[in-house]
């Protein structure tokens, strides 16, 4: 049998966030919402680098609202006949044998963030609270392995129940995870579905530490019942930053917003400490920084 091998490409943008969180979830695709938004930009854009045409139509069966948004584009014909298999297989040893004779043995690549960065996020966005601090020990620790062992009981409720299913090879993924779950138990930070409705939105930011300790105003700046998540918080970011802060997503790969209060006197650090972590997604929504006499530079 000869089936063809290809890419998938989106040639039509969803309508909304939602829409797009959507997709992502059904795509299976190993993006951040951030990412996914700046690709849309440009469309037509490879979703899938690599697709039959077989699994292709068993994606559109399952999932048949997609064929508005997708195209496949085969560049390959494979021979799947037994006699093809044969020749396949002989290729196979043949290059198996020559790679053990050179002993070139190729290792998976590994990322190993330092837990350093995420334990100065930690102290920038609590102030250094000692009950959040006591709970980063990452540098006493030593190892992503071990995080995630004395932690097993938060990962699993996440669904995460080895370290395989959170990427082995990728220590950031178990750092970024521990943080947050950290900062979500001291109230340092919320979680909140994607379609969360105002209401969840309004009593979720309202419980958070900083929001009570500073008196913030969540529910009076005219946020609409009918609009998503994001313009509730570009709206929110644009009235706190008369009181010196903001209200950080933090990307975690999911169909859920994290969400953080930051002082905009800290906002540079933080930022810069997120970017060098690399796995670490931060992003204002709707914050346009004004020059003020901490210094913070104008976006």
């Amino acid at each position: 049998m000869v089936y063809k091998q290809g890419e998938v490409q989106l040639v039509k943008a969803p309508a909304d966030t939602k829409e797009l969180l959507k997709l992502r979830k059904k795509l299976n695709l190993e993006v951040s919402i951030a990412q996914f938004k700046e690709m849309v930009k440009n469309l037509p854009c490879t979703v899938i680098d690599k697709m039959t045409d077989r699994q292709f139509d068993q994606l559109l069966m399952k999932e048949p609202e997609l064929l508005d948004y997708l195209l496949f584009l085969p560049n390959r014909e494979i021979d799947s006949s037994f006699g093809a298999w044969c020749a396949y297989k002989g290729a196979a040893e043949q290059r198996k044998k020559a790679a053990k004779a050179d002993k070139t043995i190729t290792e998976p690549e590994i990322n190993i963030a330092d837990p350093l960065d995420f334990v100065r996020l930690a102290r920038l966005l609590t102030g250094g609270d000692m009950s959040v601090m006591n709970e980063i020990d990452y540098a006493d620790i030593g190892s992503a392995s071990n995080f995630f062992h004395m932690h097993k009981q938060s990962f699993a409720e996440r669904g995460i129940d080895t370290m395989s299913d959170l990427a082995a090879y990728d220590s950031g993924k178990i750092w970024l995870l521990g943080l947050v779950d950290i900062l979500i138990k001291h109230d340092y930070a919320c979680e909140l579905d994607w379609k969360a409705d105002i209401e969840e939105f309004v009593w979720a930011v309202e419980q958070l530490f900083i929001v009570r300790a500073m008196s913030l105003p969540v529910n009076s700046f005219g946020l609409f019942e009918d609009d998503d998540v994001e313009l509730w918080l570009t709206e929110l970011n644009k009235n706190w930053q008369t009181l010196n802060f903001c209200l950080l997503q933090v990307d975690i790969n999911s169909d859920s917003y994290v969400l953080v209060p930051c002082l905009l006197h800290v906002l540079d650090k933080v930022m810069d400490t997120a970017a060098k972590s690399h796995i670490l997604n931060l992003w204002q929504s709707g914050v346009i920084l004004k020059p003020w006499q901490s210094g913070v530079r104008t976006k």
